[in-house]
């Protein structure tokens, strides 16, 4: 395959048409004298520069590496948001919300966890926790009148 292309001449401002020949890859070649500053002759060179200029050598992919689960930032929020729900109509959600308390303070020691989901997570578990120990302390206090009268 010959491929030709228009160069200009640096020194002279002369232009001359170059000819080479494509042995061992016509692709190669074509990006060889794009990068010189030669134009394509004609319509099929410049439609074959185009195609050679797109078709980027893709680099090989790396292996897969192991990555850490981030499971427990997600597993805390989810024990949150359950356990403050549940802590406005009954105490016994409290162990749920400590759980999201625990589980949102490892989350938060990892590097690769999310540190925004395990932030929550811990704010939204320490307020389902108040909130828990308010009406376990509301009911021991109204039993403790309840018995007294």
């Amino acid at each position: 395959m010959t491929i030709s292309a228009r160069e200009r001449d640096h020194d002279t401002g002369e232009v001359a048409v170059a000819r080479r020949h494509a042995d061992a890859d016509p692709d190669a070649e074509v990006l060889a004298l794009l990068r010189q500053g030669a134009q394509p002759a004609s319509r099929a060179e410049q439609r074959a520069a185009r195609e050679a200029a797109q078709k980027r050598p893709q680099r090989p992919r790396e292996p897969e590496r192991w990555k850490p689960k981030r499971a427990f930032a997600s597993v805390a929020l989810t024990c949150a948001m359950f356990g403050l729900s549940m802590s406005w109509f009954m105490p016994w959600a409290m162990p749920v919300s400590i759980l999201a308390v625990v589980l949102g303070s490892v989350a938060l020691s990892r590097d690769w966890e999310d540190r925004a989901i395990a932030g929550w997570a811990l704010g939204l578990g320490i307020v389902g926790t108040l909130s828990a120990a308010f009406w376990a302390g509301w009911i021991y206090f109204a039993l403790q009148a309840a018995q007294a009268a």
